[in-house]
């Protein structure tokens, strides 16, 4: 079964989003940057969702730094809507962007698109 790292710092974000993906896929739950530093180095998960906004930092930061060892699919999940800040999440090596709110229905099936692209590579 695939492994998504949710990093989310809201709790019941974390939770809902934790609820929607567990039947298709393992969810490891982190609340800061350094929880998520420390689970990605461990087990290398199949794909991250990252909030960009955390109380330790920005999520940008750990994309940049997960993007010197390795390219697992990153989908940056954030309140930041203005087009700049989504051209920079992407340029900076995100795979997709959400803003909040999202639909979790969306959120599960943009999950799969990016997983089944890691496959075709």
């Amino acid at each position: 079964m695939k492994q998504v790292l949710i990093v989310e710092d809201d709790e019941n974000l974390n939770k809902g989003i934790n609820i929607a993906l567990r039947g298709e896929y393992c969810c490891v739950q982190a609340f800061t940057l350094q929880q998520a530093r420390e689970i990605w180095k461990e087990q290398r998960p199949d794909l991250i969702l990252l909030d960009v906004n955390l109380p330790d930092g920005s999520g940008i930061d750990l994309m940049a730094e997960i993007r010197r060892f390795d390219r697992t699919p990153i989908i940056l999940l954030t309140a930041n809507n203005m087009e700049m800040d989504i051209v920079t999440g992407l340029e900076s090596g995100a795979n997709d962007y959400i803003t909040k709110p999202f639909s979790l229905m969306v959120l599960r099936a943009r999950v799969g698109v990016q997983l089944r692209a890691g496959k075709a590579t």
